[in-house]
């Protein structure tokens, strides 16, 4: 019983939310035909890749109220659909790991509908109202963040690590992974926050795409030179 519900949440978090994102654009009657130059950054959790760019304000939010201090911004010239010089937030995975953080900082701090768990938050910036979509609960700012912003609709329970739309591809390269070159390592044991995305099998490591959510602790921990753990922006 319990894997059901935990698959059901996950296919909420994951499949529902783009389904219900696509919903919000049909509802305020708005098509985004805007598709980014570069495509060799990721994305903050959350972030819907068909109306982030039209959404994000490039208002940095995101960026202090990350913990870790994953999320930098990205040069102007990325650019986007309004043509403004406006930088937009991502993730440094090359470098970092994002942490899939229990309570979402980055998410919570945006009020433009650029990361956003549900529909609700998407649509909110147009004024329109979704019957029947919002689920969530307000919560009271626990202090941690900086914005003086309205307090956003969440849902009453926030999604788990697992249950993270997927933020990038990774691949291990087994040329450079010393389990597979011959020398024990176990660097990254551990490391993953996601059940079931990073097994080992034989003492040596193994990415199952169908769980991992590209958050990259695992690449952020390994110690090779290069870095035998590949993060791919998708």
């Amino acid at each position: 019983m319990t894997d059901e519900i935990d698959k059901g949440r996950r296919s909420f978090f994951t499949n529902g939310f783009r389904q219900l994102a696509k919903s919000g654009v049909d509802l305020i009657e708005k098509k985004v035909t805007f598709k980014p130059r570069q495509k060799n950054w990721v994305r903050p959790p959350f972030s819907h890749p068909e109306l982030f760019l039209d959404k994000c304000t490039g208002c940095g939010d995101c960026i202090a109220a990350c913990p870790h201090e994953v999320i930098f911004s990205v040069s102007p010239g990325v650019g986007n659909k309004r043509g403004d010089t406006a930088m937009f937030p991502a993730l440094d995975v090359l470098n970092k790991g994002c942490h899939l953080c229990s309570d979402w900082p980055c998410v919570r701090a945006c009020n433009d509908g650029a990361l956003a768990f549900n529909v609700v938050d998407i649509v909110t910036a147009e004024g329109q109202e979704v019957d029947g979509l919002n689920d969530g609960a307000q919560i009271e700012d626990d202090g941690n963040l900086e914005s003086e912003k309205p307090i956003k609709s969440l849902p009453k329970l926030l999604p788990k690590p697992e249950e993270c739309p997927p933020l990038a591809k990774v691949v291990i390269n087994k040329h450079i992974c010393l389990p597979y070159m011959g020398p024990e390592c176990g660097a990254c044991r551990g490391s993953c926050p996601v059940p079931n995305a990073l097994i080992w099998a034989g003492e040596r490591p193994s990415i199952q795409s169908e769980h991992c959510v590209g958050c990259g602790l695992c690449r952020e921990v390994c110690v090779t030179l290069p870095n035998a753990i590949e993060i791919r922006a998708i």
